[in-house]
């Protein structure tokens, strides 16, 4: 299944879910998204600039030293009427999964179908 078909299904699964784009990290680029309306190339170029400050940004350094040490593998926001899940890889900690949905979204099915998606993005060749 390709990358953009694991998007497209991991959206029309979960109830809420607006957007899901997979991105890598390092290059702070979105490689492929999937929403019902796509949104401007600037605004998923902002979305992977607001995963890579969760996840690897100043207070995510402090928040991981806390846990441990280990750099964080995800992060919630809030705000403007949506919440954000960002999901790291285990496989590749450049690989990244943004999710944006509603409240009425149940964030554990989020998390549970977002983290099986990414790790099926991963392994592809």
């Amino acid at each position: 299944m390709s990358i953009a078909d694991e998007l497209d299904m991991l959206r029309a699964t979960v109830p809420g879910c607006t957007l899901v784009a997979f991105g890598d990290l390092n290059a702070r680029i979105v490689l492929c998204a999937s929403a019902a309306q796509k949104p401007p190339q600037e605004d998923l170029d902002a979305l992977c600039l607001s995963a890579s400050g969760a996840l690897d940004g100043g207070f995510a350094g402090s928040v991981a030293a806390f846990l441990g040490g280990s750099r964080l593998t995800q992060a919630v926001t809030l705000g403007s009427g949506e919440i954000r899940l960002f999901l790291r890889s285990h496989l590749d900690s450049a690989d990244a999964l943004f999710c944006t949905f509603t409240d009425q979204t149940d964030i554990r099915d989020m998390l549970d179908a977002g983290r099986r998606t990414l790790h099926r993005i991963s392994e592809q060749p």
